[in-house]
């Protein structure tokens, strides 16, 4: 059992995770913390986006040493923003266990480095899927789980996906709907490009759906 769970993220931040962090942090033993990020891309400024990661973790760890006599648990929920940081000591302590997401896996074998060295500093990484598990597992990181985003939405008020189709005029066609933000890591671009391979016939009978913001 663990005394409390702290979770690491950008407060504020509207696009971000701010709002479910903002949920759970009602949750009894749940704390939020900050990592005053100032978004500095690293292909565009690659000595400063590395000086704000390393600022960005070493005010974390400060701020989770303020437990130090509890059990917790630290969750990053933008892992993506610390893997790459070359030189760093084990996080994961005695009474500390150490979780992180990432949202987009690494194409580069340099990424794909910092990234295993970064397993051997925490307790776990969470994967979204068997595929992006599977991925990890393919480089060698075992200390990964796959837990599938949840949705916590009511649809027993809902209509029949046939029922919807009919009302809208899309019967008899196949829908595919993409929803979240409209970013790279999304994948968005390889959906609409694979579109050219099929046949006018079959492109006719296809409604792609966009929800998100561009």
């Amino acid at each position: 059992m663990y005394d409390r769970i702290l979770l690491v993220d950008l407060v504020g931040d509207t696009v971000g995770h701010y709002c479910m962090m903002e949920s759970l942090s009602k949750v009894d033993k749940t704390v939020i913390i900050d990592t005053h990020e100032r978004k500095i891309k690293l292909r565009k400024s690659p000595i400063k986006g590395y000086v704000e990661r390393y600022r960005m973790l070493y005010k974390v760890i400060r701020e989770v040493n303020r437990y130090k006599g509890e059990k917790v648990i630290v969750h990053f929920l933008t892992g993506d923003k610390f893997y790459g940081i070359p030189l760093i000591k084990s996080l994961e302590k005695e009474n500390r266990k150490i979780i992180a997401n990432i949202h987009s896996f690494p194409d580069s074998r340099i990424q794909r480095m910092l990234l295993k060295n970064f397993s051997n500093k925490i307790t776990t990484f969470v994967a979204t899927s068997d595929y992006e598990r599977n991925q990890f597992v393919e480089i060698g990181i075992n200390n990964v789980v796959c837990i599938p985003w949840p949705s916590f939405y009511d649809y027993s008020g809902i209509e029949s996906k046939q029922a919807l189709k009919k009302k809208m005029g899309l019967d008899g066609n196949i829908v595919i709907t993409a929803l979240g933000g409209i970013r790279f890591e999304k994948g968005l671009d390889i959906l609409l490009t694979s579109f050219k391979y099929l046949s006018e016939e079959e492109k006719e009978k296809i409604v792609v759906n966009i929800v998100g913001k561009p």
